[in-house]
């Protein structure tokens, strides 16, 4: 003889499975209007070592401290006309500030 297991669980009513239905709509919702106020935004954040942290660049942040940022500052005029000049060997599909002028989405 075997047994059949039943299940102990109550079943929900109606108007509760509605409920959270409309919630996880809710959420879902929420949740694709911060993804897409985020796009394209670039923040910055002191990290846990003291470094100043830039989001929305890459994949991950870049974290440099204090000097560094001041020395590419301090270059990116240059940096940006290395862009321009080397235009034709950076890769395709990069999206590059308004500054490398010469490159954006497909051009090689």
């Amino acid at each position: 003889m075997s047994r059949v297991a039943r299940s102990t669980v109550a079943p929900v009513a109606h108007d509760a499975t509605a409920d959270m239905a409309a919630r996880i709509a809710a959420l879902e919702a929420e949740n694709a209007a911060l993804k897409a106020a985020k796009s394209g935004r670039i923040t910055m954040k002191v990290a846990k070592g003291g470094g100043l942290s830039l989001y929305g660049m890459q994949r991950w942040p870049i974290t440099l401290y204090v000097p560094q940022w001041r020395r590419l500052a301090a270059i990116m005029s240059q940096i940006l006309a290395f862009c321009d000049d080397e235009a034709n060997y950076l890769p395709a599909g990069v999206e590059w500030s308004e500054g490398c002028g010469k490159l954006s989405r497909g051009d090689g």
